[in-house]
């Protein structure tokens, strides 16, 4: 080969490796730098996350505190229901039995004038 050929050749190869470890330089610069940034958009995002958790799980403790409270209120409730039909069945049952034994007198009284 031409010596002039081949000092081009060499020359331009030498370029060429220059270009390509620089851009290999700028390229794990470059990746390098990007990494960081995910790293801490990712912390940003986690403690972002965890102080949301936080809140929802303070937000469901008290709702959580409140279903409980509302189903005793509930429980109450039914309890005085049920205590109250039952009172209110003794009573009919009380007066359904005076009725009739009056009704049941009265029959027996007419039924005895005859």
């Amino acid at each position: 080969m031409d010596p002039e050929i081949s000092a081009q050749f060499e020359e331009t190869r030498r370029h060429v490796d220059v270009a390509t470890e620089e851009t290999r330089r700028q390229f794990e610069e470059a990746t390098g730098d990007m990494r960081r940034h995910v790293n801490v958009a990712t912390e940003e995002t986690r403690r972002h996350f965890d102080v949301v958790a936080e809140g929802m799980r303070s937000d469901i403790r008290l709702v959580a505190g409140g279903v409980s409270s509302l189903a005793e209120r509930v429980d109450r409730l039914g309890e005085n229901l049920r205590e109250e039909i039952r009172e209110t069945r003794r009573d009919v049952t009380a007066l359904l039995t005076a009725s009739y034994t009056d009704l049941d007198r009265r029959m027996r009284h007419l039924e005895g004038d005859r």
